[in-house]
């Protein structure tokens, strides 16, 4: 859940710059307020208005080449009016490209809010500048249409674009299935997600010539969607450029793309510097100041004591203006500490999640899944998880299993995925428990020989026309009562290249149990 959004980026347009530029973005802006705004005409270039629940104030200035534009709306959400909104909108020139802010975040209003229950989502007012005038993110040239990539542009798109070390922007792949759909529309994707991630559509052919570059482990494709972070290099954990496979994007359907503007929203910093805005607009302010004084002089003629009392006023007036300035730059500058920390805070929780949870520990379910049993978990494991395959007696026991924790059953799942893909490159360097066990999942790679003398039978498991013995297992809890433990036990097939699922559930017969 995010309840806020901010995106910054640079406009610019071959056939204006400077404060012409300005105005026709604020202008796109006004006409977009306008059509949104429910309330007496917005008529005026600036002003402000009041609607029964709203308010818009639009202010602009300019002092020689240099101008800004300020929109603030408050407002109730459209679909549930106790949920309100403070849209912000900024344009600064100083002559050149216009840097735009949009800042949207949810207020208060008082005990009947739910925060955790309304969800922030794009302005439209950020595609239409968009697609309006040249924009840019740090040189990253912004679009609301997805690009195309086939056999003819795939190297150049995946070397240039997704490798290139000075991208600022994740970039989003999706792929057609077998049956050459896509289950996003590409075009609607990265309009929504304009300013925050460029969104490219991989052709079937295409996808070939990103396996050659990035290799198996971070390849895309089939139907499947993956976001490849800024700075990747193909030596990276797979998990960190996270993916989706096609029957997992087939089931979000197009929640995938609230799943993703979210994702971005929250990673993304909110501090954005505005220091060109503050200062364009403070020098507008003082400037209509001491044009003001200067009328006040003129009509106060040679009263002296007058003339003292105004500029008494003026100099009271411009240090309170210059305190309030720098406390709301302190400001600005906690809320950039704060951000940089959560955004630490979210690296480690994600990367906490790619390491899998420590035993006992809860396990975080995936982007709107919930994981409520242990059938449920190994269901979607094996239909995302290419890398597993469960027998029939791992799907029995699963069933049976009344284990409290299902999500960090899924976890171990996917931890099993991840330790495939390493497996795979080539030799892990140390042990299958030591690899686990520093991520959380204990695993015992063998029973004793009294326990296999005694209750080998239980190892024992039907696959097709032949019987695995199978010792190895993860497992979480101690012995007793089954709601809080639970064995898993699997194999590592060579032939196939995967790993086998025998059982999922309670703790076999041992010496101990």
């Amino acid at each position: 859940m995010a309840e806020r959004y901010t995106v910054s980026f640079r406009v610019t347009s071959d056939g204006s710059e400077g404060i012409s530029l300005m105005e026709a973005a604020g202008q796109i802006v006004r006409d977009w307020a306008r059509e949104r705004f429910i309330g007496p005409p917005v008529d005026t270039p600036t002003g402000e208005w009041r609607g029964t629940s709203e308010l818009l104030r639009i202010r602009q200035g300019q002092i020689e080449d240099a101008g800004f534009f300020a929109l603030d709306w408050e407002h109730p959400d459209r679909d549930e009016p106790l949920y309100h909104w403070l849209t912000e909108v900024r344009l600064a020139t100083e002559g050149g490209p216009v840097q735009a802010t949009v800042d949207v975040r949810l207020l208060d209003t008082g005990p009947a809010l739910r925060l955790e229950g309304k969800d922030v989502d794009r302005p439209v007012a950020v595609s239409r500048l968009i697609e309006a005038f040249t924009c840019d993110y740090g040189g990253h040239p912004l679009t609301i249409r997805a690009m195309r990539v086939g056999g003819a542009n795939a190297e150049t798109f995946t070397k240039d674009v997704i490798l290139n070390p000075d991208r600022r922007l994740p970039t989003v792949v999706l792929t057609r299935d077998a049956d050459g759909a896509c289950g996003l529309d590409p075009d609607a994707l990265q309009s929504r997600l304009a300013g925050l991630a460029t969104v490219a559509l991989y052709e079937d052919e295409a996808t070939w010539a990103l396996t050659k570059q990035l290799g198996q482990a971070l390849t895309c494709f089939g139907g499947a969607v993956r976001i490849y972070w800024p700075g990747i290099t193909i030596s990276d954990n797979p998990l960190r450029h996270r993916r989706w496979l096609p029957q997992h994007a087939r089931e979000l359907g197009p929640r995938l793309g609230k799943v993703l503007l979210h994702l971005f929203v929250s990673r993304f910093s909110r501090y954005t510097d505005q220091s060109v805005y503050q200062d364009i607009a403070g020098r507008v302010r003082r400037a209509e100041q001491e044009a003001l004084m200067e009328q006040l002089r003129e009509r106060s003629g040679s009263d002296d004591a007058y003339l003292e009392l105004l500029e008494q006023v003026q100099a009271r007036v411009t240090e309170a203006e210059d305190d309030r300035d720098r406390w709301r730059q302190q400001a600005q500058e906690f809320e950039r500490s704060n951000e940089e920390l959560n955004a630490l805070v979210r690296q480690h929780e994600s990367n906490w999640k790619m390491i899998g949870t420590a035993s006992q520990g809860d396990a975080e379910p995936d982007d709107e899944l919930e994981v409520r049993t242990v059938a449920e978990a190994v269901r979607l494991a094996s239909e995302r998880f290419e890398s597993l395959r469960f027998l029939p007696s791992a799907i029995e026991s699963a069933a049976m299993s009344p284990y409290d924790r299902p999500a960090q059953v899924y976890e171990a799942f996917e931890a099993l995925d991840e330790l495939t893909l390493e497996r795979l490159q080539g030799p892990l360097g140390k042990s299958i428990d030591d690899w686990l066990g520093e991520r959380g999942f204990p695993y015992t790679p063998r029973e004793s020989q009294t326990t296999m003398g005694k209750w080998g039978h239980e190892r024992q498991f039907r696959d097709g026309q032949r019987t695995r013995t199978v010792q190895e297992h993860i497992k979480f809890g101690a012995d007793g009562d089954p709601q809080h433990h639970i064995r898993i036990y699997v194999t590592w097939d060579d032939d196939e290249s995967r790993w086998i699922v025998a059982y999922v559930g309670r703790h076999l017969t041992t010496t101990q149990s």
